[in-house]
């Protein structure tokens, strides 16, 4: 992963579980279920009405305009692990 690249061939995912990456400012946070990713992006904002991917991209962006101020180096950047055959 990286380069704005995220792909992978495990299709069963036995190998390389992960379906999300988070990046951030601190390092980088792997999620194999949209559940986990939730509980993780609930936990970080506080806001505990984050149901789907759409919710979790709204609540980041939110999050990184609320640390902007106190901490200008915040940034969090979602990215989805895509199947690929090749």
């Amino acid at each position: 992963p990286g380069c704005d690249v995220y792909y992978t061939n495990d299709e069963t995912g036995d190998y390389f579980p992960d379906q999300y990456i988070l990046d951030t400012y601190e390092g980088q946070e792997y999620f194999e279920t949209l559940g986990e990713l939730i509980s993780y992006v609930r936990n970080l904002t506080s806001d505990k009405t984050i149901h789907t991917e759409e919710d979790v991209e709204h609540a980041l962006t939110e999050y990184e305009e609320q640390q902007e101020e106190t901490n200008p180096d915040v940034f969090l950047c979602l990215h989805k692990f895509k199947y690929s055959a090749d």
